[in-house]
């Protein structure tokens, strides 16, 4: 397992006060505001999911620096389906991406990105504010 980075990009259940948040929770060192280019979807299940695409909107979402990475990106890779790079029953898959800051500079992150984008259109609601919590906020979910 590479584990080039000690970051991680999280844009929905796994944010701060959201419900999967302890299972990161052992793990994060520091949590601040980041974004990325794509586009999100709020699927029907409770959860989202992200398409990485540099033309599209920005995703608002928390990069997390992350101790024992190697343990942590095991919990979370069985959190979101995801087996190796490529497997056709992954749920998301995980990759890196540039993760801009508030301070604006640009931080290499671990991003579980949906396995199947051209389907996501068809099953999810685009979140065209690019925020999931802010997209549960609007809709009344707490």
């Amino acid at each position: 397992m590479n584990m080039d980075t000690s970051y991680v990009f999280v844009y929905g259940t796994l944010m701060h006060d959201m419900v999967n948040f302890g299972l990161i929770a052992p793990y994060v060192e520091e949590i601040s505001n980041g974004e990325i280019n794509g586009e999100l979807y709020h699927l029907i299940e409770g959860f989202p999911a992200l398409v990485t695409n540099e033309t599209s909107g920005i995703i608002k979402g928390e990069l997390m620096k992350i101790n024992h990475i190697p343990v942590a990106i095991k919990a979370l890779d069985k959190l979101e389906g995801f087996h190796k790079s490529g497997h056709p029953k992954n749920l998301y898959e995980r990759v890196t991406c540039q993760v801009k800051t508030i301070q604006g500079e640009f931080i290499e992150a671990f991003v579980y990105i949906w396995a199947r984008p051209e389907i996501l259109p068809n099953i999810g609601i685009k979140v065209d504010c690019g925020d999931w919590r802010q997209f549960l906020d609007d809709l009344g979910w707490k």
